[in-house]
């Protein structure tokens, strides 16, 4: 009885190599295709010309030490056009931002690429800012 339980055990663990190293074969698989297709997505990153960014970003405020000064922010980001073009980037905070300073490039941005305009993500200060009824009804 106890020599038929030691076949017992051989057997399953001779059935279940197999799979074991098929698993691992498409574990390895898997693993090789994603590194393919994330090399391939990098590169085609790096082939789309990007609009210039402002140099002197920190690592958490981003650009916004720029934009604080004796100047107003419309000052400052129009000498920044003067220096990049009529379309570049900043960071504010931790996201990166388009800044359109012509008005033919944001025609185009709006009419030619409107679909890329309208997906983009809300935040919480556009919602916060834009928001209607902000007041309290209560107090006029």
């Amino acid at each position: 009885m106890f020599n038929n339980m030691l076949y017992h055990e051989n057997s399953l663990s001779k059935n279940t190599m197999p799979l074991t190293i098929s698993l691992f074969c498409l574990l390895l698989l898997l693993l090789i295709l994603s590194s393919i297709s994330r090399k391939l997505k990098n590169q085609i990153a790096a082939t789309r010309k990007a609009p210039p960014e402002v140099s002197g970003a920190w690592p958490l405020i981003g650009h916004l030490h720029l934009l604080r000064g004796s100047k107003p922010p419309q000052d400052t980001l129009g000498n920044m056009a003067d220096k990049y073009g009529p379309i570049f980037s900043l960071r504010l905070g931790a996201h990166k931002t388009l800044v359109v300073s012509d008005w033919e490039m944001a025609k185009q941005c709006f009419t030619v690429n409107d679909r890329a305009f309208a997906n983009r993500p809300k935040s919480m200060s556009f919602e916060v800012l834009f928001q209607y009824n902000c007041w309290d009804q209560d107090a006029i």
